[in-house]
Formats: C-alpha cells, sequence, structure tokens
C-alpha cells in the first residue's frame, strides 16, 4: 500500500517537473504571440500602406492685429484751486455727480471785499475830479504839467484797484472750468482757504480716453486715426480710433504710450478700469488648424504634414501668425491644402499612404446611424445592416 503511495508521488512531481521545464523554456512575449497571429508574409510582399485622417483645409481671411493691455483715463482732469482766500459759506459740489461748465463748486465768505470795492470807487471819482481841476490850472499855467501826469497816474492806480478787488469778488465763487464729473471734493463748509488750495477734483469723460503701451517694435505699424477697439474686464466693448502717440518712448520701459479716444458711453465708463486694446492690421488668407497637428522636420522647422494628390505626406513649413479660441492661425500652406489630423506622428515625408476625409467619416457615421435607426423600426438587428451599409461603401 504504502509503495503504490510512493510510486504516485513520484509520478505527480514528475509530470509537474515536465510542465514547470516547458513553461520556461518556451516563455511568450506579446510580439511573439503578436506574430504567430499574423499570416506568414510571402519574400517580395509589399509593406501595408498605413492609413491616416486628413482634412481639407482652406485659407480664410484673417485680419492681423496688436492686442496690448491699457486703462481707461479722463479726456481732462484738473484739480480746482482757491484763487483768493476765505472761509467757506457754500459747498454745491456734490462728489460723482455732474457738473456744467461754469457751475458753482464752492463759495468763500464776502469778508470786507465790498468795503474795499466802495474805497476803490471812491477813489476813482476823488482822482477823476482832481485830474480834471489840474487839467484846467495847466491850461491857465496856474500849476505844473507834472502835477496833471501825477493825477492821472493815481487815478489810473484806483482804477486798477478797482479791478483787483472786482476780480478778488469773482473769485469768491468758485466755478467748474469745464463739463464734468465732480471726482473729489476737498473742503467743507467753515474751511478757511488760502491761494492755491485745492476744493475739488472735475474730470472728463466725453470722450473716454484708454491708454496703452506699444512695444517699439510694432509702433510703425499704427497712426493717429486707426479704429480699435477697447474690451473691458466686465466685457463690454468699445469702438474708437487712436488720437495719441506719443513722440517720446518711455526711458525704462522703451514702450510708447498711445491714446485711443472713445464717444462717451452710456452708461459711463469710470477711469483706472482695466482695457484689453485691440488694434486690426492688415489682413491676410492663413489657414486656421488645431495646435496638435503642429510638428518639426530635420532641421528643427516648424510646419505641418500633408498628403500631396498622389497620396505621398509633404512636409510644409508654416509662420504661426496668431490664435483664437478654434485653433491657431498658421500662413505657408497651399491652398486648398489636405492636413493629416490623425496619424501625423507615424509617417514620414515622401511616404505614401491611405488618406481618409473627416467629411467621408462623418457621412458614414451618419448613415450608419440611420440605418440603425431604420433596422430598429423595422425589427431588424441593427448590426446586420450596418455592417452591410459598410461595406456598400468600401
Amino acid at each position: 500500500m504504502r509503495s503504490s503511495i510512493l510510486i504516485a508521488v513520484l509520478i505527480v512531481l514528475a509530470t509537474l517537473g515536465w510542465v514547470a521545464s516547458g513553461m520556461i523554456g518556451t516563455e511568450d512575449t506579446p510580439g511573439s504571440i503578436a506574430a504567430d497571429l499574423q499570416p506568414p508574409r510571402s519574400e517580395g510582399m509589399e509593406a501595408p500602406v498605413p492609413t491616416v485622417r486628413v482634412a481639407r483645409l482652406s485659407a480664410e481671411k484673417r485680419v492681423s492685429s496688436l492686442s496690448v493691455l491699457g486703462e481707461t483715463r479722463a479726456a481732462r482732469r484738473v484739480d480746482v484751486r482757491a484763487q483768493t482766500s476765505g472761509r467757506v459759506i457754500e459747498v454745491a459740489a456734490e462728489e460723482g455727480r455732474p457738473v456744467e461748465d461754469g457751475a458753482l463748486l464752492v463759495e468763500l465768505a464776502m469778508d470786507d471785499r465790498m468795503e474795499r470795492l466802495s474805497r476803490a470807487e471812491a477813489a476813482i471819482a476823488r482822482w477823476e475830479d482832481r485830474t480834471r481841476a489840474d487839467q484846467r490850472l495847466a491850461n491857465r499855467d496856474f500849476t505844473s504839467r507834472q502835477s496833471v501826469m501825477e493825477s492821472k497816474a493815481a487815478l489810473e492806480d484806483a482804477r486798477a484797484a478797482l479791478a483787483a478787488i472786482l476780480i478778488d469778488i469773482d473769485h469768491t465763487k468758485i466755478q467748474a472750468p469745464f463739463a464734468g464729473i465732480v471726482a473729489e471734493r476737498m473742503v467743507e463748509v467753515g474751511d478757511f482757504l488760502s491761494v492755491g488750495d485745492p476744493v475739488a477734483r472735475i474730470v472728463d469723460l466725453d470722450p473716454l480716453v484708454v491708454a496703452a503701451k506699444i512695444p517699439e517694435s510694432d509702433i510703425d505699424s499704427l497712426h493717429v486715426g486707426l479704429s480699435g477697439t477697447a474690451t473691458l474686464v466686465n466685457g463690454r466693448a468699445l469702438e474708437g480710433e487712436i488720437t495719441f502717440i506719443a513722440p517720446v518712448a518711455d526711458g525704462v520701459t522703451r514702450t510708447f504710450t498711445v491714446e485711443l479716444s472713445f464717444p462717451r458711453p452710456d452708461p459711463p465708463v469710470p477711469e483706472g478700469m482695466t482695457a484689453r486694446v485691440t488694434i486690426p492690421l492688415d489682413s491676410t488668407m492663413a489657414h486656421r488648424i488645431s495646435p496638435a497637428v503642429l510638428g518639426l522636420d530635420d532641421q528643427g522647422r516648424i510646419g505641418v504634414k500633408l498628403v500631396d494628390a498622389e497620396d505621398h505626406v509633404v512636409f510644409h513649413p508654416v509662420h504661426l501668425t496668431g490664435d483664437d479660441d478654434q485653433g491657431i492661425w498658421v500662413e505657408g500652406l497651399p491652398d486648398p491644402a489636405t492636413v493629416i489630423i490623425v496619424g501625423q506622428e507615424f509617417v514620414s515625408p515622401g511616404q505614401r499612404v491611405t488618406p481618409v476625409d473627416t467629411e467621408t467619416i462623418a457621412q458614414n457615421t451618419a448613415a450608419m446611424a440611420a440605418a440603425d435607426r431604420d433596422a430598429r423600426d423595422a425589427g431588424r438587428a441593427p448590426d446586420a445592416t450596418i455592417d452591410s451599409i459598410a461595406d456598400d461603401r468600401q
């Protein structure tokens, strides 16, 4: 009994050893398995032609543009200052409110100005009488001509004093120098102002100005009167034109300040907002492609692989001119161009390929989907119908 068990164990061990030796000596790799599955290739048989997906693209008219960041500015801005001294008795300016040209902003107390006005008027009357009297006496040789000239000089001084007090009285009413908006008010009722003290800041937002810094490499493309667009951070777009180009570059950034003016928008746009300035330049014909189809040739040039009329791969260098939400714009391709959009990484220039147009794929897909629906409506197996359509198109 024990001998039979021992013999059985030996047979099992021998069998396991034989199986293990076969697995170690004949380990299969994915490549060998794939090679076994492929049919044998006879000598002289050509390699299969690779299939690539292509898209036939036509050139489109594209307007190249310059795009930089800028900020909104007032067309005019001034800090209104006091031209005489006095205590503030009335404040008519309200921050954020529009004012007309000549509108009252602040009024100062008259103090003794009316008394000074009366004295100046009296002095004029007195010296007018004195001058006439001296003139009559001089005509009779009872006084010298020098006395007449002194009287006339005193009369002119009195008249100048009257004009000065009238101007000083006029300066007690501080007015807006132009129509605009009160951006800031610096005084309140009861404040005492001296000559030169700031009263209010007035800004003129009609027209609205957007200032941008333009690199020196692009300044030659611009001129006064060129149209442009300013897109604000809230998405609002304004149409205007260039009204100023700085004749001198910034000494640090080497950029030129360019201003575009826009008719006052409604609602008004405040000063200091960020805006994207876009200035259209020249128009050219270009192709819009996906950046995924770009590649480099042996010389390091950036380009695109195309398929020519004989179904051979051709590499075309291109020049990038811009981009948008739908792709990039390139120049240098023939029009139209059969661009390889799938499989370009696996083919080389000069290689023959089988191009499959994206439109054909879309048509086949649509036809198969329609056949699928028809088959379901008719109660047939949809796969068989789709296979038959695919066979018909091959």
